[in-house]
């Protein structure tokens, strides 16, 4: 499906942060104290956050991972604790 009015943030402030958690912890069995630890693991700025009409709907993270190729290192980007709300699943935001 295509998604339509999906806003993606690329900063996780403290308030997307909260309306996130019930997001993440619906996606993994964590605890919001290991949410907050990965946070500061990987800093607010490696988090994307999609809203759908003013409702979180998923997020996840990314983070350089460099790799190995030819004698020298290419830049690359990992992804992770990417959820989706179980409500916003099957419809196109991931």
């Amino acid at each position: 499906p295509v998604v339509t009015n999906l806003e993606v943030l690329t900063t996780l402030t403290p308030e997307l942060e909260r309306e996130l958690l019930p997001v993440w912890t619906a996606s993994y069995d964590a605890s919001p104290e290991l949410w907050a630890k990965y946070v500061e693991l990987l800093g607010r700025d490696a988090f994307r956050v999609a809203r759908r009409g003013g409702e979180v709907v998923g997020g996840l993270a990314l983070f350089e991972t460099p790799q190995w190729f030819g004698g020298r290192t290419v830049p690359s980007v990992g992804v992770a604790a990417v959820g989706i709300a179980p409500q916003a699943r099957g419809t196109g935001v991931a």
